[in-house]
């Protein structure tokens, strides 16, 4: 600051109290605050002398790192933005989604999957019976003391049904799966959702040249029904968060998370 003999002059502070007036710093330009914190009402002390132009020159020069600082600073929070949306996405984000591609895939034989293991104790096995015209959501959950959800069966309510509807849900042993019974029929449009976050382990051949991380099978891991003792095939199905993956199913049978040996 520029003392002038001629003029008395006051001491500036980082802020006045707003029921005072007179000469005021921003906090952030003393180096104590950061830029949200600064006090726009404030303002520099008029000074009677005329400024140097190397005053004048240090002044612009100044000004210019700062609007160079502020333009990196905006670029890189820009760029953390775009990072983090892009990380809540579920597979490409161009072309078709790794559940279409798997759901597109033929009946595959045993040997060309590799299922999920499960760690832990087996969720209870649970049976409900119903009225068909009521519909029902069945929760399958892992023992105490997590009580986490393995699985939720979705089945909608059926207006021009009389009849009623039980239900039976089984863990396949070691494997994250589950054996679905259902009698007299399974109605139209039930839904079953897996979730895997806790207990999900990769088979013991991962990692491999194909899957050398744990996470690059999880991206590939689909949901799928067992057609026999012997074939698989991916349904349709979609990943409603990260680890969880949803189908619409029309009958009943042994439902298994697995990626493709090769995926396609």
């Amino acid at each position: 600051m520029i003392y002038d003999s001629r003029e008395a002059q006051q001491t500036p502070g980082p802020r006045l109290p707003t029921s005072e007036s007179g000469i005021g710093v921003a906090l952030a330009a003393t180096g104590c605050g950061t830029p949200d914190h600064v006090d726009l009402a404030s303002g520099l002390p008029a000074l009677t002398r005329k400024r140097s132009r190397g005053d004048q020159e240090g002044e612009d020069k100044r000004q210019s790192r700062r609007s160079h600082d502020w333009k990196i600073g905006t670029t890189l929070a820009l760029t953390l933005a775009s990072v983090a949306c892009a990380g809540n996405q579920y597979g490409p984000t161009d072309g078709p989604s790794r559940q279409a591609l798997l759901a597109g895939m033929p009946t595959l034989p045993l040997s060309q999957i590799l299922i999920a293991d499960r760690a832990g104790l087996s969720p209870s096995d649970t049976a409900v019976t119903f009225h068909a015209r009521q519909g029902r959501t069945v929760v399958m959950r892992h023992t105490a003391p997590d009580n986490s959800i393995y699985a939720i069966l979705t089945v909608p309510a059926d207006s021009s049904a009389s009849d009623s509807v039980t239900v039976s849900l089984r863990a396949t042993p070691g494997r994250y799966g589950l054996q679905l019974g259902a009698t007299p029929r399974l109605p139209s449009g039930s839904v079953l959702t897996f979730s895997y976050a806790i207990h999900f382990i990769p088979p013991a051949t991962v990692p491999n040249g194909t899957y050398p991380t744990i996470s690059r099978y999880a991206d590939w891991l689909g949901l799928g029904r067992m057609h026999d003792d012997s074939s698989y095939k991916f349904l349709p199905h979609n990943r409603p968060g990260g680890d969880m993956l949803r189908a619409t199913i029309s009958e009943p049978g042994e439902f298994l998370i697995a990626a493709p040996v090769t995926p396609p």
